[in-house]
């Protein structure tokens, strides 16, 4: 029976540990540890793993120096390291390439995506390993000319069967930098046929004009060295096919001596799809989130609609009990001839006119003032919270995720204006608490935004199911950011509504659970997806049932530029 391959977790939360146990558990033995100390340890456990996921941002010794030591112990060297980090956070990819990881994977996780990246790591390892072990087979039988050359060519002919049943291409290349080997993937991936690139300069036919003079001043280098920033590990480029169309590659390179000079053996594989995979899953989460907004926004202009219509009822009803005056006022000359014809004098019929006349003023004013105007203005107030609405709205659907300079109070109370008439509907009260160094933050502002309706419309439906309809309770929500320890924004959302028990708090951010009997639990799934995704955390805090909840996030912050 075949042994699976062991694949160690090293994460300090153990949220994501169990997500991944969960996405690898099929196909691979397993390992956790939650420390950079207990990472090393397991490293050098019998037998040792095959693959390394090493998140970069933990407490105490962080992901870099883990990798360091690994790579810098002979008995632990060998093994495959890909650090999981954060969408966004991949600007130090040079430093983890260069300490000896072969791979970033970005969170949030994406299960199809990261089976194949391990699928494909260990299947590039292996390959590896066999041309390594083919070279120490030919080393073995130096001794003897003759048995090493026909090794040599028996490892040649092994080799060439081998690639060519490849699916990647795989490129071998002199000190020179010609191209001295070209199997059948190579002729699919770039177009070119082996008789027409043996022996040419391998940047002048695969690698963008814009990006030789960087391919040869590295290939220098590697000349004397046998090493380089790419060398041992899997990076990705963009390469160039001899129609002339860019396309990108994962490319794994492997140094090989070869009579004193470095050779080197590079195996491609062209990543276009799923590179577009990766950026509709993006889209897609991205429109979700828009989505999950826009239940609460038509929920929200449904309100200012039905308050519309009550005010214009209102005016309605002042409108009859006008006429219902004009219609008395047009008989008082008929009573007045009436009574005159009686003999009543002019000054009986104007003391009993004056007073009933009065009465008709004050109806009028108090039509004027309390029927038309107030009605008229909620109205003209309901119209305009409408339009800012569906104004918010739709500069959220149009922004990308990409990052921009805002306010922090504003965003909060754009995320109120679109939720009001539901807070006021259920007499929830906001405290808004937004501490200094906050008027200009750099971050994606539509996802903040998204983040922010979610968990004002979770807080508000939690105290709208703890309350049953009493409208003696008063919901209350407080939303408060401050820059703590200089680097960082922490965020809470408060309420005092039905509260979590506190063996549901590790679940609520996965996804498809909800404590609501008709949530989709895709709400505080997105939302934890958007934090990690920032390098964020994000925690659920409850006392129990009816205990109320708090939303704790941690965000680093983001310099512009």
């Amino acid at each position: 029976m075949e042994t699976k391959p062991t694949i160690l977790i090293v994460d300090d939360e153990r949220f994501n540990i169990n997500l991944l146990f969960d996405m690898l558990k099929t196909d691979y033995r397993t390992m956790a540890a939650r420390n950079g100390e207990l990472a090393i340890k397991a490293a050098h456990a019998d037998p040792a793993p095959d693959l390394i996921l090493l998140d970069i941002m933990m407490p105490g010794m962080d992901g870099y120096e883990v990798c360091r030591r690994l790579k810098a112990d002979e008995t632990t060297q060998h093994i495959t390291v890909i650090f999981v980090t954060a969408m966004g956070e991949t600007r130090d990819e040079t430093k983890g390439l260069g300490l000896g990881a072969v791979d970033y994977i970005t969170k949030p996780i994406s299960p199809p995506i990261t089976l194949a990246r391990i699928k494909t790591h260990l299947k590039q390892k292996q390959q590896r390993d066999k041309l390594a072990n083919l070279l120490i087979e030919s080393q073995k039988q130096a001794a003897d000319l003759k048995l090493a050359n026909s090794a040599l060519d028996e490892s040649e002919t092994l080799f060439r069967e081998m690639s060519d049943l490849a699916q990647d291409a795989i490129v071998r290349v002199d000190n020179d930098g010609h191209i001295r080997f070209w199997n059948k993937g190579a002729v699919r991936i770039f177009g070119y046929t082996q008789d027409e690139v043996v022996d040419q300069e391998l940047h002048d036919i695969i690698v963008p004009q814009r990006y030789q003079v960087d391919a040869r001043k590295g290939f220098l280098a590697f000349q004397d060295t046998g090493q380089g920033a790419a060398i041992n590990q899997t990076v990705e480029l963009v390469a160039l096919r001899k129609d002339g169309e860019e396309f990108p590659i994962e490319l794994s390179i492997a140094p090989i001596k070869h009579k004193s000079k470095w050779h080197a053996v590079g195996i491609a594989r062209n990543i276009t799809e799923r590179k577009r995979a990766e950026e509709r899953e993006r889209y897609a989460q991205f429109q979700a989130g828009i989505t999950e907004m826009g239940v609460s926004v038509l929920h929200n202009i449904g309100n200012a609609i039905m308050s519309i219509i009550n005010r214009a009822e209102g005016l309605q009803q002042g409108s009859r009990e006008m006429k219902e005056t004009a219609t008395l006022l047009s008989k008082i000359g008929a009573i007045i001839n009436s009574k005159l014809e009686k003999g009543t004098s002019h000054i009986e019929i104007l003391e009993e006119l004056i007073p009933a006349l009065e009465d008709v003023g004050k109806t009028l004013t108090t039509l004027a003032d309390k029927t038309f105007s107030d009605n008229a203005e909620k109205i003209r107030k309901g119209v305009e919270h409408i339009a800012e609405i569906v104004k918010i709205q739709q500069n959220t659907a149009q922004t990308t995720t990409h990052r921009s300079l805002f306010g922090f109070k504003n965003l909060i109370d754009d995320a109120i204006t679109m939720q009001q008439d539901t807070l006021e509907k259920h007499g929830i009260s906001i405290d808004i608490q937004v501490g200094n160094g906050l008027a200009e933050v750099n971050m994606p502002r539509s996802q903040m935004l998204q983040m922010l309706v979610n968990l004002v419309k979770n807080a508000q439906e939690a105290i709208a199911a703890y309350s049953g309809g009493d409208e003696s309770f008063r919901g209350k929500i407080t939303i408060s950011a401050i820059v703590a320890d200089h680097d960082f924004i922490e965020i809470q959302v408060k309420d005092n509504g039905c509260g979590i028990p506190k063996e549901k708090l590790t679940e609520i951010f996965r996804h498809g659970y909800s404590t609501k009997q008709r949530g989709t639990g895709f709400g505080l799934h997105s939302v934890s997806n958007f934090v990690q995704s920032e390098s964020g955390s994000i925690q659920a805090v409850s006392q129990g049932s009816n205990q109320g909840t708090e939303i704790l996030i941690r965000f680093p912050q983001k310099k512009a530029g």
